[in-house]
């Protein structure tokens, strides 16, 4: 046996000492993992995901992503991203939203530098993260008698090993953003910040001072689809999350997210999801 004393004081990297939030954590194996989840964000937390068996496609920033077993998918605050199944191949990951936080160094609720890569392999310490946010889970579920206290210091811990295997990495950085310029990435903003708005080519391109033609090419050539498949994929996935999060009706979301049609709604949600909006919601309730 190997005995080791410890005993130091130490500054924390959050500031005012906060301790972080845990939000959501998931435990998402089979029938949740083989729906898409239409390009979304979240505002108050970072997400973390852990790839623990299969594959799947995500597409974050609009940038595409394959990932596999052991990999990390890590979403700072506000950092658009979908998930997309791969036919035939069985996904099962973990998953935490955590909030309540700000790293020395970093905007609130990031564990990334700006640019830098959102999937990391875990390599070494798979079975440790694995067994960090089983264990997170598991304290949720249970509910055992002040299992809240417990499981926010476990997602303190959770940020901690993170951290460290990013910096491992170096904060490598995808130069992939930065291949077809800045003004995609302004008019993917642009988009970002207005798309429960009415919004058209033409109201883009007159807020950002060029062509509709310009606007359509520029984007397309970045990203290989149109900004107005964009806004369609940002409504869907915001839909999606008022299904899961919210009682309010199908016609009442469907304006909320900027269709004037429910029909129309419907028929993008199907198109995007392989679901009807109302099967969607009974599905996840089911899984709650």
């Amino acid at each position: 046996m190997t005995l080791i004393n410890f005993h130091s004081k130490y500054k924390s990297i959050f500031k005012h000492d906060n301790i972080p939030e845990l939000f959501t954590v998931s435990d998402e194996d089979g029938f949740t993992t083989d729906i898409p989840r239409a390009t979304h964000h979240h505002d108050d937390r970072v997400e973390i995901s852990l790839i623990i068996e299969g594959e799947a496609h995500y597409v974050i920033d609009e940038v595409e992503y394959h990932t596999k077993k052991g990999d990390i998918i890590i979403y700072n605050s506000y950092t658009t991203h979908e998930e997309q199944p791969i036919e035939g191949i069985h996904l099962h990951k973990y998953s935490c939203g955590i909030g309540n936080f700000q790293i020395k160094g970093l905007d609130k609720n990031c564990l990334l530098p700006k640019n830098a890569k959102n999937i990391i392999p875990s390599e070494d310490h798979f079975d440790e993260l694995s067994g960090l946010m089983s264990l997170i889970y598991k304290q949720v579920k249970s509910e055992y008698i002040d299992y809240a206290e417990s499981v926010n210091y476990l997602a303190r811990s959770l940020l901690l090993l993170i951290l460290h295997i990013i910096h491992a990495h170096k904060h490598e950085t995808d130069e992939s953003i930065f291949e077809d310029g800045e003004l995609s990435c302004r008019i993917k903003q642009h988009i970002d910040d207005h798309y429960l708005e009415q919004m058209s080519l033409e109201s883009i391109a007159a807020a950002l001072h060029i062509s509709p033609y310009y606007v359509a090419h520029v984007y397309k050539n970045a990203f290989g689809h149109s900004p107005m498949q964009y806004i369609i994929k940002r409504r869907i996935g915001e839909a999606q999350t008022y299904l899961i999060q919210t009682n309010l009706s199908i016609i009442e979301i469907s304006n909320i997210v900027g269709f004037n049609n429910t029909n129309h709604f419907n028929n993008m949600f199907h198109k995007i999801v392989g679901l009807s909006p109302g099967t969607f919601r009974k599905a996840m309730l089911k899984l709650q």
